[in-house]
């Protein structure tokens, strides 16, 4: 449902008050205020500001203000007509007030939406007394409460009518409330305390340091938005994930680079990783957008807000699409690439697109599929060229982290201009272990240089999934010996891995059968001659693993068939700026083969990448990385 526009607004002002002039006029009045648009979008509190234009009151600022004047205005006109009869109300305003926030809270605390006739008597008699039924009968017409003709329970006739009586509670005792008050839903953050905290910080000029704390501990988002001096929180305050954290420090008038960093290095993204649902839930909210909107604080801290998630760079931008939903504004002035990713009516042409997108921008395009990987890899040069500071390393990540399916294509080109900088990022403790295995499969850092770290080795057993063991098994930078059975068990009984993965794990020698329960034994080997015989058929696969040299009958049986197979032609693969040594590449090895130059005869022409080379093989032992591999024993520049 789309929220009623300025003409739809001043139709319903129309028919509520029956005068054209003195709807414009009441309409103009209402948006002097600050969020006009969003506050009075809604018909309901379109005919609450006709009921006090009716009775000739002024029109008061904010949501909560307007609230309270209603019911004021309602009392007073309920207790004319109740005198006019004789029978009198069942209570004072203020009696009314405090039954009906106490109804509110209690709702609330509890996740209600109707409590039993018991119940609201229970609640009501130590306020009311004997007039508590009257009192039920009298609000429950349909203004304030309404009572089920099937069950009898009674409910608030509007969810925000709730909100705003369970707001006025926590004003009047907000200095008192227990720690725990808002205790219910604060672990999940579901949303219920977002509109009552939104208005009691309307209600309350000056909010106990306790309320703040408890405020924010339920709804962090909420309070950045709507509490008046959050500058303390910004700082004090964040224990939260790093896409939240960011948010908040931006609002709380921080900086969040460094929440950009985190984010971007471990690489745990949409739509593997989703964004914190409570971020997602908040931005979606209208509640959120009316409590920053309400006042001039807030509003700056929207400003601050938008350049951070307008601003083209990742990873902010992937909270665009949930902005827009409630805050539409933001989309007039956004990028050519922006209108694209977030499908904007008036949709640009991919040359206009191209010209002048970020490197973020493009790597959103390609992550959407909205470009093709051809398309990428002729743009993203040109892009980084515009990339500056530490947004260049960060985009640098970005880009190794769209483009799968010609990652080592992507390599390749930005390790002739930004080598250093890669070797920087193939260095990050945290970096996601996917990542990491792009850049040691093209020789970026290698497997030793990683294993020499015992820390960081550690690390990467603690944290990886099977999926990850198995790219870096095959890659080097794991072996068998490194797991011990907690490690192993982990792997194994994870709840994401499946059996195919297992099975590859016990081909390549990273487990073994013994690891493994009978029972899932049987299941995996089950299925396992006819996975290899449909690898061999259909999707042909190396035929010597380095991972598997580790095994001593296996390097002696590849041993023997290296040696037996006499010249393998090669290609010169890399050569390092040593240049006493290079690698060389083979179809049928999962790694690039080590070869002293000095082992080849070249007749005195030096050796250059690509040229192609006849070589004998061997298995040798490589200390630097304390693992077995395939070595060039001799060889000649091929004829």
């Amino acid at each position: 449902m789309q929220p009623l526009d300025h003409e739809q607004q001043l139709k319903v002002l129309r028919a509520l008050l029956g005068d054209d002039r003195r709807s414009e006029d009441t309409l103009d009045r209402l948006y002097r205020q600050p969020g006009a648009a969003k506050i009075f979008s809604s018909p309901l509190l379109l005919r609450i500001a006709a009921e006090i234009v009716r009775e000739g009151s002024e029109i008061p600022l904010g949501r909560a203000a307007l609230y309270r004047r209603f019911v004021e205005t309602w009392y007073r006109r309920e207790a004319e007509s109740a005198n006019l009869s004789s029978a009198g109300l069942p209570c004072s305003l203020n009696q009314m007030f405090d039954a009906l926030t106490e109804l509110a809270f209690r709702t609330r605390q509890g996740g209600l939406s109707t409590l039993t006739v018991d119940r609201v008597q229970e609640l009501l008699i130590p306020i009311l007394g004997e007039e508590a039924d009257r009192f039920i009968d009298w609000t429950a017409q349909g203004t304030i409460l309404a009572r089920s003709k099937a069950t009898g329970a009674i409910r608030f006739w509007h969810e925000t009518i709730q909100e705003y009586f369970c707001a006025e509670f926590l004003a009047a005792r907000h200095e008192d409330l227990d720690d725990n008050a808002l205790a219910a839903g604060a672990v999940s953050r579901q949303g219920r305390w977002a509109m009552p905290l939104a208005f009691a910080f309307e209600l309350i000029e000056d909010p106990a340091p306790s309320f703040l704390d408890m405020s924010w501990q339920s709804e962090p988002l909420i309070v950045a938005a709507a509490a008046g001096d959050v500058s303390d929180l910004g700082s004090t305050r964040l224990g939260m994930d790093a896409w939240s954290r960011g948010v908040l420090r931006t609002l709380c008038g921080g900086d969040a680079s460094e929440d950009a960093r985190t984010i971007t290095i471990e690489a745990r993204l949409p739509p593997k990783y989703p964004i914190p649902a409570y971020l997602v839930s908040t931005l979606r909210s209208s509640t959120f957008w009316y409590a920053a909107q309400a006042h001039e604080a807030g509003a700056a801290r929207l400003d601050r807000l938008q350049k951070l998630i307008c601003g083209r760079q990742f990873p902010w931008i992937e909270l665009l699409p949930d902005a827009l939903i409630e805050n539409n504004g933001w989309g007039e002035d956004l990028s050519p690439a922006l209108r694209l990713i977030c499908g904007a009516s008036q949709r640009p042409s991919l040359n206009e697109v191209l010209e002048t997108a970020t490197v973020s921008e493009l790597c959103a395009l390609r992550r959407q599929k909205r470009i093709s990987a051809d398309v990428f890899l002729s743009q993203f040069e040109r892009a980084l060229t515009r990339s500056v500071g530490d947004q260049l390393e960060l985009d640098l990540v970005d880009i190794l982290r769209s483009e799968k399916d010609k990652a080592d294509a992507v390599v390749g080109k930005l390790l002739k201009r930004y080598g250093s900088d890669l070797r920087r990022i193939a260095g990050e403790p945290d970096l996601s272990l996917r990542l990491l295995n792009v850049l040691v499969r093209n020789h970026v850092i290698e497997p030793f240089e990683i294993r020499s770290d015992p820390e960081r080795l550690q690390s990467i057993l603690s944290n990886m999934s099977m999926m990850n063991a198995l790219r870096l098994a095959k890659a080097g930078v794991i072996q068998a010996a490194d797991l011990d059975t907690d490690a192993r068990d982990r792997l194994i009984f994870e709840k994401k891995t499946k059996k195919e993965q297992i099975r590859q794990a016990l081909r390549c020698g990273l487990i073994c059968d013994e690891d493994l329960p009978r029972e899932l034994l049987s299941k995996v080997s089950s299925g396992r001659k006819n996975s290899d015989k449909e690898k061999s058929a259909n999707r042909p696969g190396f035929k010597f693993y380095a991972a598997d040299l580790a095994d001593t009958n296996i390097r002696s049986d590849v041993d023997a068939e290296l040696k037996g197979a006499g010249y393998w032609r090669v290609t010169v693969k890399r050569i390092p700026s040593a240049g006493q040594f290079g690698f060389v590449s083979h179809s049928d090895f999962d790694r690039d083969i080590f070869c002293h130059l000095s082992a080849i005869a070249s007749n005195g022409s030096p050796l250059a990448e690509g040229m192609v080379l006849d070589v004998k093989l061997a298995t040798r032992f490589d200390r630097n990385r304390g693992e077995w591999g395939v070595s060039v024993v001799s060889g000649r520049i091929a004829k």
